[in-house]
Parts: C-alpha cells; sequence; structure tokens
C-alpha cells in the first residue's frame, strides 16, 4: 500500500514539472550590461538582475490573463522602462522574445508552439 501511494506522489510530483506555461526568453543584443532588469506583465513578474552584453536569459511564468510583456532596467546611466508590448495568454504554449538592441530598444514577438 506505501509503494502505491509513493509512486502517485512521484507521478504528481512529475506532472508538475511539465508545465505549459509560456517561455521568456530575454535577449541583450546591445554593447552595454543591463542592470536592474525586470520583466513584467499581467500577474507575473521576474527580476533577472543583470544581463551581460550579448547574453540571454529563459524562464517560464504564467501570466494572471491575457498580457503584454513589459521590459525595466539600467543601462549607460539611464532608466529605460517599456509599455506592454506583444501578447502572451497563461497556459497555451506561448514562446515570448524579448529582444534589447544596440540602441537599448526593445521589442517583443510572441509566437503559439503548435505541438
Amino acid at each position: 500500500m506505501k509503494l502505491y501511494g509513493g509512486l502517485a506522489v512521484a507521478v504528481a510530483l512529475g506532472l508538475v514539472g511539465c508545465s505549459n506555461a509560456p517561455r521568456f526568453t530575454i535577449s541583450n543584443r546591445s554593447n552595454v550590461e543591463l542592470t536592474n532588469v525586470i520583466v513584467s506583465g499581467a500577474g507575473f513578474s521576474q527580476r533577472i538582475g543583470s544581463l551581460a552584453a550579448g547574453a540571454q536569459f529563459r524562464f517560464k511564468s504564467r501570466p494572471g490573463g491575457e498580457s503584454g510583456v513589459a521590459l525595466s532596467f539600467d543601462a549607460e546611466g539611464r532608466h529605460i522602462h517599456t509599455s506592454e508590448q506583444g501578447y502572451v495568454r497563461p497556459a497555451s504554449g506561448y514562446r515570448v522574445a524579448v529582444i534589447v538592441a544596440k540602441d537599448l530598444s526593445v521589442s517583443v514577438a510572441s509566437a503559439l508552439n503548435t505541438y
């Protein structure tokens, strides 16, 4: 009996890792380090900290509903905050690319991953 209970717990924990939460990739294509980087939207906020020039950071997060994506960071003595761009939903297999360009402008592209 204990074996079945343990098996059920193991299966449940394994399924928790099988998340269809949106996957975000933040790419710093500028020539400077970004600091105090925060990605946010409706019902979620992910603090990244620093992102070196040319680096990427990937994470999963589940928005609280339909949302855009905002990015804020410090670079070259300036604080930059973008309004929400793009589109993402909580559990639909979205892939979101947030790109900081050489001139520190930000673009957001999202696509639904079809299986």
